[in-house]
């Protein structure tokens, strides 16, 4: 009946609260996705409408008060959630400009609820959108980067850069699983601290995506410390070496050299690497036609790539 005379939805505050009254599910729907439906009426349908296509719309709503948010956070209707996880996603932009508004708190909380969301689905939604998002709040992503569902955590610890250090520092102290250890040491930017602690785990899945990794800091001191850690594993082939690295040698082409001569069966590169001669021109071309041998043998940790990260920051070749 009031669309009939007035369109999709009544134009005075009187009309609307007429219409809101309406059995008819058409016309409360009208209302919920209107953007000059008035606040009140939105929040009303959002908390108390039966129906939950009306108050899905409210959360689509461009105009939904952000207040209501977090009604609609526990709504019973998954469906109303992930509508309203998107919508928030889309005012983050806004309201971050005042992180220390009503709105802001509003938006938080409400995203805070969904990123511990029962439905798998709503979770992943968050992660897949805030993974990259210029403006996710280091809580959500906190939140999210703990998920126990790898393909919820797995984008945030990999790519978040809301995700703060202590964050990352504290996972892996909880003695998380090998995939959540590589996708921190797989991150655009780890910090030194960061960086040991991956080593320290002594996982060798994060150990390597940390060596072949350009945006992490590996200090000299972490370099002997990873050739010492794999020497003590089973699966490492410098378990039966003698402890030729026990000699407090701060030079990295030492180090680098050391490890070349003995995983490698080409005269050349054996005579060069253990005279410590990675500079010279002939010598560096027989490295490197080498490496299929040597990372077939390298072992825990890949261990060719500390020479081979040591040799792109000296710019001794084009990998």
């Amino acid at each position: 009946m009031f669309s009939k005379f007035f369109g999709k939805t009544p134009k005075s505050y009187e009309q609307q609260r007429a219409a809101l009254a309406s059995a008819n599910v058409k016309e409360r729907l009208s209302l919920a996705s209107n953007t000059k439906t008035n606040k009140e009426i939105l929040y009303y349908l959002a908390e108390k409408d039966p129906s939950p296509k009306v108050r899905k719309a409210v959360a689509e709503n461009e105009a939904m008060p952000v207040q209501v948010s977090s009604i609609l956070a526990g709504d019973s209707d998954s469906d109303v959630r992930l509508a309203l996880a998107g919508r928030l996603v889309d005012l983050l932009p806004d309201v971050s400009q005042d992180q220390q508004s009503q709105l802001y708190a509003f938006v938080v909380q409400a995203l805070g609820t969904l990123a511990l969301d029962e439905v798998l689905k709503i979770r992943v939604a968050l992660s897949s959108t805030l993974k990259d998002h210029a403006h996710t709040p280091p809580k959500i992503a906190g939140q999210l980067a703990r998920d126990v569902e790898q393909q919820v955590s797995e984008p945030i610890l990999r790519f978040c850069s809301a995700l703060s250090n202590a964050d990352l520092l504290d996972i892996l102290k909880s003695h998380p699983a090998s995939w959540v250890i590589e996708a921190i040491a797989s991150r655009d930017s780890v910090s030194e601290e960061l960086s040991e602690a991956v080593v320290e785990t002594r996982d060798s899945y994060g150990g390597s995506a940390l060596i072949g990794n350009e945006g992490a800091l590996l200090s000299d001191n972490l370099l002997h410390r990873i050739v010492e850690i794999a020497r003590t594993l089973p699966e490492s082939p410098l378990s039966e070496m003698p402890a030729i690295f026990a000699t407090g040698d701060d030079d990295r082409n030492m180090v680098c050299c050391r490890i070349l001569s003995q995983h490698t069966r080409c005269p050349e590169t054996v005579y060069a690497a253990r005279h410590n001669d990675v500079h010279h021109n002939q010598v560096r071309l027989r490295l490197f036609r080498d490496l299929d041998r040597i990372r077939a043998v390298a072992g825990a940790y890949s261990l060719i790539s500390i020479f081979t990260k040591h040799m792109r920051n000296h710019r001794c070749v084009n990998m």
